[in-house]
């Protein structure tokens, strides 16, 4: 075939036919390069590589499945639906993909561990390709339901034809996060405001002190606010940070897989003590994050300085209180 040039169809789709004078012997690759054009006039050029095979090995064991698709990491709370679709896209390059082509391509999602996928069987359709809006892929898809550990997961996928599935297998990656709760701990600030306090034995002993009536006395009251360092007990919540899905750079991975912190503040002042920090242990092991306990490090009260604490989910501290009184389901 020699060089020429085709417009897109109505439907956006580019066809042109292949012609010799035998059956290739071996793979014929052709070279497809074109523009698309927006509708301020911007244009865009793309290129594909087409591969044709001899009839008698265009089998499904020579699709392949679009990489971008299938090295996403699908990031999302746990017992929950992930709120994207997971969407792969097969290109069978024995031939240009075809509605009779894509229905004859079966598959099946299952979800490891616990987790559900629906729907976890069908079979594929002919859908433009979300990366080249030009070139028609067969497309699979399913909502992925996370298992309720929290950690890494997977969904496995299998495609393949009626009479050859099972033939090729797609590992698709994700993790599970702990949603908000609410927290309290013990932590060591660098800097809090804490109440001054003093005993009053006589009203002439401070201004304040002509406030309180002379039945009462002696009797402690506080007349002020003033700076220390030590140890606190707080209370906050914690939250997992999203960003995007799958970013590209180390760090905003980072915060997009493990990153979970804690904004709260103490019960002395809390209007001047709040503060935020980072949870330690599911920077380590994402799985961690659906541990009770966290160590939590950030600024400290009213940004002043830092602090570290130990803190507890709240629902394992409440949660024995109510049951004492009956109440079930907390």
């Amino acid at each position: 075939m020699d060089s020429t040039s085709v417009a897109a169809d109505a439907n956006g789709f580019v066809s042109f036919t292949w012609a010799g004078e035998s059956a290739p012997k071996k793979k014929v690759t052709i070279r497809v390069i074109g523009s698309t054009s927006n509708p301020e006039g911007i244009t865009t050029p793309w290129e594909e590589q087409i591969a044709l095979i001899p009839p008698d090995e265009e089998k499904l064991r020579t699709m392949v499945v679009s990489p971008l698709d299938t090295t996403d990491t699908y990031v999302w709370l746990r017992n929950t639906f992930v709120p994207t679709p997971i969407h792969v896209e097969v290109n069978n390059i024995g031939g240009s993909p075809s509605e009779e082509g894509c229905a004859k391509l079966r598959f099946a999602f299952q979800a490891l561990l616990e987790g559900k996928a629906t729907p976890d069987s069908g079979r594929a359709r002919l859908q433009r390709s979300s990366r080249h809006p030009f070139h028609p892929v067969c497309v699979v898809e399913t909502r992925w339901k996370l298992s309720d550990g929290a950690g890494r997961q997977h969904l496995e996928l299998t495609l393949g034809d009626d009479k050859t599935f099972k033939t090729r297998r797609v590992r698709i990656a994700g993790i599970a996060r702990q949603g908000p709760r609410l927290a309290a701990g013990l932590g060591f600030f660098s800097n809090i405001r804490r109440d001054d306090r003093i005993v009053c034995r006589t009203v002439e002993q401070h201004d304040k002190c002509r406030d309180v009536k002379a039945a009462d006395l002696p009797k402690e009251i506080t007349i002020g606010g003033r700076n220390a360092s030590g140890m606190e007990p707080y209370f906050g919540l914690e939250l997992p940070i999203f960003l995007r899905n799958e970013p590209d750079n180390i760090v905003e991975r980072l915060l997009y897989q493990h990153t979970r912190i804690l904004v709260g503040t103490t019960f002395e002042r809390p209007e001047e003590n709040y503060f935020i920090g980072v949870a330690l242990l599911p920077i380590l092991s994402s799985a961690a994050e659906e541990s009770p306990f966290q160590i939590t490090m950030g600024l400290g009260a009213g940004f002043r300085g830092m602090y570290g604490g130990m803190s507890l989910d709240a629902a394992v501290l409440v949660k024995p209180i109510l049951s004492v009184f009956g109440v079930a389901g907390f």
